[in-house]
């Protein structure tokens, strides 16, 4: 009777202990729905005063021109006197307002952030604080945005400031709401060995699992090795400093975007990190704007390059009209010289070959000076129907002493009986001669220097010619810049830029194309193509 009566006692004592947990089951489940009530109000409040913010935002742009790493003017548009009280008229009286106007403790961060521009470097943003013309201190982001030109050099450079100031003071009294703001983007919470602590609905969402599937995991077990030993030491370098830590990354799931933050979780004395904050922003829409307007930007600096050239173009035009029948005086008393002097009976047969050699170069300069007039006119082809064979024949024969002198072995294979084709003979012989001095002049510094030419027909449409250099080569990224007006390699005094663009513009006179690529002999390959005369395409 008594054991029966210790049996009863000892179940009642247990069935007691079960209420009591159920009861603070019940309370902590009620606890958590509180807590995501208030987060969702902390989150609405958060979002309403962020867009009043962004709405009120003032911003200005300016634009710096360089000149030999240094800059020699600075405008800035009228939008300024919202952001610092300064008028433009202001800055452009007083060129050394703008570094007065910074705030003393940020000047020499700033004045590295340029340094690196003009050294040609792209840094991104900084955010500096200014005095404004009230005295008032104020927090601004510069945005620079640098312009080069095709050879690299860095011209100008142009910015956008922002007056960032409530940003700033929003983010200094609101930062201890930014934990409950957060649960909008994905959040989780780590200790030292990265096992998940917690993590909102949104993370589980994003992970597709259920909670019981991921609590007490580690990062690893649902992440890359790759990406789990970059967080690890992030989530390390938190726990080590106490302090917070951001970045941009790419998700290895699905490719977007994300802006990371890891922040310390301290103890009661705030002494001690005792678990990681891991905040996701999904930010894909932003990169894929930025991407968009820094597509625009090039596409505007393209656009202006085009113009400035456009406007060299229509310079040397101008220049060469008058250049060409200055040119021309000589050159006619020349030729009635040599005409002279092949009167004279006693001329050799070799001394008679020379000279037509000379007059018929005459005539070349003759025709390629009044060519200059195309620069403003449109001038109509003195078009032939010819063997290219032939045609690079005369060239070689031309350029033999010099390639004698300077040692160039040439290997020339011709496809035989190529098909006639269309063409303005002194334009090809003018582009074939400067093609060759091209390549003669890549191989400046070789020991053994190789030509190679060749012709053969592609199909029955096409006749293709092919130069082939062991010199220099061509830079990648300068490939599709070779053939751009004034764009040259050569050091100054040693090349206009106008060569291979005056050869572009022949070719494409001709119907045909011409490109270039780097070879297997270390060296550059010009390949042209031009069309075969119609009736013998078919």
């Amino acid at each position: 009777m008594k054991d029966e009566s210790k049996t009863k006692k000892q179940l009642i004592n247990e069935l007691k202990k079960k209420h009591r947990q159920l009861a603070a089951l019940e309370k902590s489940e009620t606890g958590l729905k509180e807590m995501h009530q208030a987060l969702q109000v902390a989150l609405e409040k958060s979002e309403q005063r962020y867009r009043r913010l962004v709405g009120s935002v003032t911003d200005y742009t300016y634009f710096v021109r360089i000149e030999n790493g240094y800059s020699v003017e600075t405008t800035h548009s009228p939008a300024c006197v919202g952001v610092t009280g300064y008028t433009a008229e202001e800055y452009n009286a007083d060129q050394y307002l703008w570094f007065r106007m910074v705030y003393p403790d940020d000047r020499e961060v700033l004045n590295e952030h340029t340094r690196q521009i003009l050294s040609g470097r792209n840094p991104p943003f900084i955010e500096h604080r200014i005095i404004h013309k009230n005295g008032s201190v104020r927090w601004v982001r510069n945005t620079p945005i640098p312009f080069h030109d095709a050879e690299g050099r860095l011209v100008a450079y142009e910015g956008m400031v922002t007056d960032i100031t409530e940003r700033k003071q929003a983010e200094a009294s609101e930062a201890k709401y930014r934990s409950l703001a957060s649960t909008a983007d994905l959040m989780y919470l780590l200790n030292r060995d990265c096992r998940y602590l917690f993590m909102n609905e949104k993370y589980l969402e994003r992970l597709g699992l259920p909670w019981d599937q991921v609590i007490g995991k580690t990062y690893g077990e649902l992440h890359s090795d790759e990406s789990t030993i970059e967080f690890a030491r992030q989530v390390a370098d938190v726990f080590e400093t106490g302090t917070s830590f951001q970045h941009e990354h790419r998700s290895e799931r699905d490719g977007r975007y994300f802006l990371r933050t890891l922040s310390p979780v301290k103890d009661r004395e705030g002494n001690t990190t005792i678990a990681v904050t891991v905040v996701s922003k999904d930010i894909t829409a932003r990169k894929h704007a930025e991407e968009e307007l820094l597509k625009t930007l090039r596409e505007l600096r393209e656009a202006r390059y085009m113009l400035i050239q456009s406007e060299k173009l229509a310079a040397v035009g101008q220049l060469a009209a008058g250049v060409s029948h200055e040119i021309l005086n000589p050159i006619n008393i020349i030729s009635m010289r040599l005409q002279l002097v092949e009167m004279t009976e006693t001329l050799s047969d070799e001394a008679k070959e020379s000279m037509q050699i000379c007059r018929d170069q005459v005539a070349r300069i003759t025709k390629i000076t009044k060519g200059l007039s195309q620069f403003t006119r449109v001038s109509e082809k003195q078009i032939v129907t010819g063997d290219l064979n032939q045609l690079i024949d005369r060239v070689v024969t031309l350029v033999v002493p010099r390639l004698k002198v300077e040692k160039v072995r040439t290997i020339i294979r011709y496809q035989p009986n190529l098909p006639p084709i269309q063409m303005d003979k002194d334009s090809l012989e003018q582009i074939v001669l400067n093609v060759i001095s091209n390549a003669l002049d890549a191989m400046s510094d070789r020991k053994e220097k190789t030509l190679r030419i060749s012709t053969e027909c592609k199909g029955k449409k096409v006749v293709r010619l092919v130069f082939s250099d062991n010199g220099t080569g061509i830079k990648p990224e300068m490939l599709n810049k070779i053939f751009d007006p004034f764009f040259t390699t050569k050091e100054p005094g040693k090349g206009t830029g106008l060569g291979l663009f005056i050869s572009y513009r022949i070719i494409q006179d001709h119907d045909g194309k011409i490109w270039a690529k780097n070879n297997k002999w270390g060296g550059a390959s010009f390949f042209i193509e031009l069309p075969v005369k119609h009736d013998h395409a078919d």
